[in-house]
């Protein structure tokens, strides 16, 4: 198939991270076409997936960029700092932070675990994993949760350009839940929607005989039915924090966040930069040079755009935006609280959770800590098998 790329440059030149010109973004897409390096790309590309919303053209740019990560991860293989920042090693920021867990959240974990998937199913990510707390109001409590960190969907592989290992996780859910009765499979993680709807089965050929829906559409059905009421509702103004994902699965996807949240009572608002050119939590942009610094740097820069909102507090929908966010919120001084949109829909419910974000993001960052930034000066790489 011909590469319907026009090299008109609106990918790039609307990314807020790379600051180029079209004439500039042309140039650095050429040299992605040819196998080049890319001068731009390389030293500011934060993986954010907003190029593929900018494109006019339909050519996905951030494919390419992906296969110029793929490229070089197959010549130079990855730091060794980066194995703790890697969900499937066997100590890992996610592994940590589960030690951490208070017992009835390691009990919920472990439920979890053993739970067969059937029926109308949620499937728990890694990050919802490690703040399951969030499911605590009931409003899932028609669902069976069934999943563990063995069943990542190996998004984070895919951010990296690592496509060899995206393709066997594919293969393995594929294989897994091939045999499994289930009815439907709901998804509360933006990244694990997205990887299971579209990524595995369109590019790497999972294949999948259920439906697959967001949360969201979840949530509009049981209150169309009156099944789901929030006898409570908020008031206050929240900044919106959208996903990465979001961005690629279009405006409808980000309306329903703030439809939703006018429905519970609350006011929405943007910030400077918000939608399709919003700001990354971070924790895409520490894939494509497995830099700590530079997720630190991309998450203090939306801290400081959020504080200058006009909202009482951070919301989003997405967990690993949550933590990420919560994370770095503990190195800032007088930023805007997070919180996210499961936490928010259980106090207009009249069934709060309690907050424990702080607790999960001091383990997350102790763990980062204590495992990754001791290597951080290494030059050892390695290739994962």
């Amino acid at each position: 198939m011909a590469n319907p790329c026009r090299r008109c440059g609106e990918c790039l030149s609307r990314c807020i991270y790379l600051r180029l010109t079209r004439d500039e973004a042309a140039i650095e897409m050429r040299r992605l076409d040819e196998g080049r390096p890319t001068p731009h790309l390389d030293r500011k590309c934060i993986s954010c997936m907003a190029c593929n919303a900018f494109c006019p053209h339909g050519a996905d740019p951030y494919d390419r960029i992906l296969h110029h990560l793929y490229a070089r991860y197959l010549s130079h293989g990855l730091p060794s700092r980066m194995r703790f920042m890697l969900p499937t090693e066997a100590t890992s920021f996610r592994t940590e932070v589960l030690k951490t867990l208070p017992a009835d959240e390691k009990a919920l974990v472990q439920q979890w675990a053993s739970n067969e998937p059937r029926g109308e199913m949620l499937y728990p990510s890694c990050n919802l994993i490690i703040s399951s707390f969030l499911t605590q109001s009931g409003i899932f409590d028609d669902l069976t949760i069934a999943g563990s960190l063995e069943l990542c969907c190996g998004e984070m592989y895919y951010r990296m350009g690592l496509f060899d290992l995206t393709r066997s996780f594919a293969d393995r859910l594929t294989a897994y839940y091939a045999d499994k009765s289930i009815k439907r499979m709901i998804f509360v993680c933006p990244a694990c929607y997205n990887m299971f709807a579209h990524i595995l089965p369109e590019q790497f050929g999972a294949r999948f005989d259920f439906p697959r829906i967001f949360y969201l559409d979840y949530l509009r059905e049981r209150m169309e039915r009156g099944a789901l009421t929030f006898p409570e509702p908020l008031s206050g103004k929240v900044v919106i924090h959208d996903s990465c994902q979001g961005r690629v699965l279009g405006p409808e996807f980000m309306d329903q966040v703030r439809d939703l949240l006018r429905q519970i009572g609350l006011t929405p608002v943007e910030a400077r930069y918000a939608r399709e050119e919003g700001l990354c939590c971070g924790i895409a942009a520490g894939a494509p040079r497995q830099s700590v610094m530079d997720l630190v740097k991309v998450s203090t820069w939306a801290h400081n755009e959020y504080g200058h909102s006009s909202g009482e507090q951070v919301a989003t929908y997405c967990a690993g935006c949550f933590l990420t966010l919560g994370a770095t919120g503990m190195l800032l001084p007088g930023g805007r609280p997070v919180t996210h949109l499961l936490a928010l829909l259980a106090k207009a419910m009249g069934r709060p959770v309690e907050d424990r974000l702080d607790a999960r993001a001091r383990a997350l960052l102790l763990g980062i800590v204590r495992h990754a930034l001791p290597r951080y000066l290494s030059f050892d790489r390695f290739w994962i098998k």
